[in-house]
């Protein structure tokens, strides 16, 4: 993830052509990083800054909202902080930053819940027969594996509604959904596949109208 964002962030041309993802994909790096410091085990190898991960890729999202000049040097800035993270290092002004914070306090659902979007619309629209669960096995495993897992966090205490049964009934359904897809391309069985997708659909349909900010 850290690769991808140093790649999009190369220059001016490929941040604005890449913003969007950029946003993305460091929320969701945010998010991995507020699962991997929930884990007393060292699952990643970055898990004693993960802290700093968390946060300094939020602030990439932060300023990855448009094209142009001045939001790629602000990106920039903020990018060059959180990969001298990965380096073994503490940017300046990051020493205060807290380990641990409810999922609330450092995650925004919103920015989460595209991500999760984004996996499910590759899903929908390009997995359309068992060849291709043949053909993209592995990219499946990875965006089902991922609705899964944020589906997890966002239905954590904390989060507008989340002490309500329909939102955790939504948010049990998009997990399963997501655990489902990811066990049916394990075995290439596409109507399963299908299935789980569907199910994935259904709850971002009810869960939307009533709960999206």
């Amino acid at each position: 993830m850290r690769d991808l964002l140093a790649t999009s962030m190369q220059a001016t041309g490929t941040y604005n052509r890449e913003y969007k993802d950029i946003a993305w994909n460091a929320r969701l790096l945010a998010g991995l990083a507020a699962i991997v410091l929930e884990h007393d085990q060292q699952i990643a190898s970055w898990r004693d800054r993960g802290h700093l991960i968390r946060d300094l890729s939020n602030g990439v999202a932060s300023a990855a909202v448009g094209p142009g000049r001045l939001h790629y040097e602000s990106s920039k800035t903020a990018f060059d902080k959180l990969d001298a993270a990965f380096r073994n290092s503490v940017p300046p002004g990051a020493e205060e930053i807290v380990r641990k914070r409810p999922f609330h306090q450092s995650l925004d659902r919103t920015g989460l819940m595209k991500r999760i979007e984004k996996s499910y619309d590759w899903l929908r629209l390009n997995i359309v027969t068992e060849a291709k669960i043949k053909s993209e096995q592995t990219r499946i495993l990875k965006e089902a594996s991922l609705i899964a897992a944020l589906g997890k966090v966002v239905s954590a205490a904390g989060y507008p509604g989340a002490d309500e049964t329909d939102y955790q009934r939504y948010a049990a359904d998009l997990v399963a959904g997501g655990s489902g897809a990811k066990r049916a391309a394990a075995e290439s069985n596409y109507q399963k596949f299908h299935e789980s997708i569907i199910k994935i659909g259904k709850s971002c349909a009810e869960c939307h109208p009533q709960y999206a900010q």
